[in-house]
């Protein structure tokens, strides 16, 4: 583990398979990058779920034509008591993580309000569910929740660049063919456990 406020390269860190040119011009791959990082941050959870996919949308999307949007389907066989919704908070906040990783000048409000407004928001809802106080929902899911999430996309992160790259090209991948892509790239170092 890292000490903390170390600055974090994880171009230097990937596989090879990423690079910051590739993610930015091709917006179908980054789309799948951050479906995958949803995907891993819930295997690594200990949760399940159905599939991951893209859709490429007609329409246009903040001036972009033909964005590529994911879809991280979940299962229905969840227990949600307390660390049940913490681990669900965790899983919408990879999204956010992952772009903030992309982008480390944003803030983090910035990509709230922004791409990310669903993820954040959803990740917000499970927190305040578990903490039954929604006025220390927001920092308990900054400053709690979402540091191990961010530890493991950073440990992980060749794989989730390869995960992203074989949805890229498929369009949609099953927990069983993420499972296999995620035990063939094996991360660098040990990942630090979940809040």
């Amino acid at each position: 583990m890292r000490p903390r406020g170390r600055i974090v390269n994880v171009w230097r860190e990937a596989s090879g398979s990423l690079t910051r040119n590739k993610m930015f011009k091709d917006e179908r791959y980054h789309a799948a990058c951050h479906e995958a990082a949803h995907a891993v941050a819930c295997l690594l959870l200990g949760q399940g779920f159905d599939r991951i996919q893209l859709q490429d949308q007609p329409r246009m999307v903040h001036g972009i034509p033909g964005v590529s949007m994911g879809q991280f389907i979940p299962t229905s066989e969840k227990v949600y008591g307390y660390e049940g919704r913490c681990v669900e908070a965790q899983i919408s906040l990879a999204g956010l993580a992952f772009e903030k990783l992309l982008r480390p000048s944003l803030t983090w409000f910035a990509l709230a309000l922004g791409q990310c407004r669903g993820d954040f928001d959803q990740a917000l809802e499970w927190t305040r569910r578990a903490l039954d106080n929604s006025r220390e929902a927001e920092p308990f899911m900054l400053r709690v929740l979402l540091p191990p999430v961010r530890e493991v996309l950073v440990s992980h992160w060749g794989a989730i660049a390869e995960i992203g790259r074989v949805l890229a090209e498929r369009g949609k991948l099953s927990q069983p063919e993420v499972v296999a892509i995620l035990e063939d790239v094996r991360p660098k170092r040990s990942s630090p456990a979940f809040a």
